[in-house]
């Protein structure tokens, strides 16, 4: 079971603290970085949501990794998803994450360059396919879709989108996510409207107002804040 180590007087002017995990996968005992709440500072959001941060930016500290088999995810699932894999998805992650290995080289230190997040990124990927949980798909693709536009590399940013869609979609018509409905359409239209499908991004966009008018929630104002700001380029 993770544990966290105790925290000294002077954490208000630390950054980084070790938290300690047992990898459910492979057994192994490790360390991973985690951030002192205080220390994260949000810059903004943007009209898509899209959060930026002063360092350290905790979308790079996000993914959990076992260092030695490799297996990944997000630190509030790292002990739960492999309880929740039969005997053929285990192999299955098992035999993905060993092959992983042979091409990338992970560095799990405070200092990280944003193709070492989009790895580690990658790598979780991985372990959500294999669980069958297309919401946390949807979810990783999205961050990478931002990562490599971040990265200049804009045909893989508009692969990672799609993928993004392809499970935010999946996730909306199946009703898996009670209480998400509303986020879950407002990616949808950012997605298309990124991928300059603006018509498409607006039907999701009415499709929210529709849904959500008489409510409180908070992705109304700002579906009508992309409305605004793109609906001259509308087709």
């Amino acid at each position: 079971m993770a544990r966290s180590d105790p925290v000294d007087e002077s954490m208000e002017k630390k950054v980084f603290w070790q938290k300690q995990y047992r990898c459910g996968l492979c057994g192994s005992d490790f360390r991973a970085l985690r951030i002192f709440d205080q220390a994260i500072r949000l810059k903004q959001r943007d009209l898509f949501l899209r959060a930026t941060y002063d360092y350290p930016d905790p979308q790079y500290y996000a993914i959990i990794v076992c260092p030695h088999c490799y297996y990944s995810a997000f630190d509030k699932d790292f002990e739960l998803v492999p309880n929740k894999l039969d005997s053929q998805q285990t192999f299955q992650l098992q035999q993905a994450l060993k092959k992983a290995k042979e091409s990338i080289s992970l560095n799990l230190t405070e200092e990280r360059a944003l193709k070492e997040i989009i790895d580690l990124y990658s790598l979780a990927v991985v372990t959500y396919l294999i669980a069958e949980e297309p919401y946390k798909m949807a979810q990783l693709y999205m961050k990478l879709g931002w990562f490599y536009l971040d990265d200049h590399n804009r045909e893989k940013a508009a692969i990672a989108f799609s993928k993004s869609y392809r499970h935010f979609l999946e996730t909306y018509e199946r009703g898996r996510i009670s209480g998400e409905a509303d986020g879950i359409l407002f990616c949808l239209a950012s997605i298309q409207i990124i991928l300059n499908n603006v018509s498409e991004g607006f039907r999701w966009l009415e499709r929210l107002t529709q849904d959500y008018k008489n409510t409180n929630s908070p992705y109304l104002a700002a579906g009508k804040a992309l409305w605004e700001e793109f609906r001259g380029k509308k087709t």
